[in-house]
């Protein structure tokens, strides 16, 4: 019997291990129901890079990556699956901190109908307002006329790759897409998050007369709300988004707006978007004022043919009062682009240069060239200007039906006219990596009774 691959990169953990070995025993069990199906994809890739600050001593770095992803479809009964995702890395050179470092992004049971599904498990959670990832439950379907529903709990994942208890940190939301009303759909969404934080004491608390702990272990680190709508408008699609922060007082996280129009080889599109920052409420920074920022921009694309189009894009960005804009045109050319960059007002001046031309090479492999190249000057930089350059290659070859290999050689040079005499750094003379990769994959199909 051969031993599981995954089993062997994510062996360091006992309970992922046997878990493991749990599934695969239930999905070559007989069913006379369903047929298990077992799909793997593993990546061995080896990472290396020489670096050279301004002509001095170079240093170099030697990593190496194994990630494993796993499907099994069919356990016990046709529309109950289990997916896993993980990686281990690790220094091969001088080490700097401890040995391989595990990570189990994501390992869930999902159970799905026509009209519901429920995952339990690791997951990342992407609903509205709700971002995380967490060890727990998630429901989703149709209630009623209202819509589609999807709800969700569990504990924090934190630094290391355990189970955490629910009191170290949590997190609970939910979000509802109503039906087409006029051709609008509306999305709601909800979310909290709790983590335990260590507790400090503030002086201004207490001369005010108010508790002196500024923030308290398991205080609420993020609790939003959110509202999204979307509208056709025959060529024309409109966009809306409102994050609102709940905790102490109501406060406008993200506004965001987007009108598109498109006909034929043309697109148009309008946006505005408002930012604040993300401070977790129960976080030593929280205390600081904050600003937010404002961004509208214009931009449009038109496709002649499969082998040449033009795009462009222009920003204004509003900096709580100091203003910057931001340019982007270039031509799309056959498999690849030519494009500029460039941006004025606040925060400095830059233009730059971006290409990348891919071309096939046989019927197997492909190459992918680029190049960039940047002059920028801050704003404390007073005339003087820095260069940063950087090229890539890369070489993809499918060796086989389950097997594809890939290496990419990348060199970044900077001369910075930034050193001062508590930062002297003047940039990378070079930075010379090198990554290889090798993926193989593998399908199979049991038969039910």
């Amino acid at each position: 019997m051969h031993r599981c691959p995954i089993i062997a990169v994510f062996g360091h953990h006992n309970w992922f291990r046997w878990g493991l070995v749990f599934l695969s025993a239930l999905s070559v069990w007989p069913s006379k129901s369903c047929c298990t199906s077992i799909y793997g994809r593993f990546t061995a890739a080896f990472y290396a890079f020489e670096r050279a600050v301004q002509d001095t001593v170079t240093s170099a770095s030697f990593r190496v990556y194994q990630t494993g992803r796993i499907r099994i479809r069919g356990i016990g009964r046709p529309d109950v699956s289990f997916q896993a995702y993980g990686r281990v890395s690790d220094e091969l050179g001088p080490r700097v901190g401890g040995g391989p470092v595990y990570r189990l992004y994501h390992g869930y049971f999902h159970y799905r109908e026509k009209s519901r599904f429920a995952k339990v498990g690791r997951q990342t959670i992407l609903s509205g307002v709700g971002v995380g990832r967490i060890d727990g439950l998630r429901l989703g379907g149709r209630v009623a006329w209202l819509g589609e529903m999807d709800v969700y709990a569990g504990s924090l994942v934190r630094g290391g790759e355990g189970v955490s208890a629910w009191s170290d940190g949590h997190v609970y939301g939910a979000r509802l897409i109503t039906d087409p009303l006029a051709e609008t759909v509306i999305g709601l969404s909800y979310y909290r998050r709790n983590r335990d934080a260590t507790p400090y004491e503030s002086e201004y608390r207490q001369a005010a007369g108010l508790p002196g702990l500024e923030i308290r272990a398991g205080e609420v680190e993020q609790e939003m709300f959110g509202v999204d709508v979307r509208r056709q408008f025959g060529p024309v699609s409109g966009y809306f988004r409102w994050d609102l922060s709940i905790p102490g007082r109501l406060r406008t996280r993200r506004l965001e707006g987007v009108l598109r129009y498109r006909h034929g080889k043309t697109t148009l599109s309008a946006d505005f978007i408002h930012r604040t920052p993300y401070v977790d409420g129960n976080s030593l920074f929280y205390v600081f004022a904050r600003a937010g920022n404002e961004e509208y921009s214009v931009r449009g694309n038109y496709r002649f043919n499969w082998h040449l189009g033009l795009y462009g894009a222009a920003s204004l960005v509003d900096y709580a009062g100091d203003r910057g804009t931001r340019v982007n045109v270039g031509a799309r050319v056959l498999n690849g682009y030519v494009g500029y960059v460039g941006r004025r007002g606040a925060g400095g001046v830059s233009d730059g240069i971006s290409s990348t031309l891919r071309k096939t090479l046989q019927e197997r492999a492909w190459a992918e060239a680029s190049v960039h190249f940047t002059r920028f000057r801050t704003a404390e930089a007073g005339g003087t200007r820095s260069t940063v350059a950087s090229q890539t290659l890369s070489v993809h070859f499918r060796a086989s039906r389950h097997l594809s290999l890939a290496f990419q050689g990348q060199n970044l040079s900077q001369d910075l006219d930034l050193a001062t005499r508590s930062n002297p750094f003047q940039g990378n003379g070079h930075d010379l990596r090198f990554f290889f990769s090798a993926t193989g994959w593998f399908f199979s199909r049991g038969t039910g009774e």
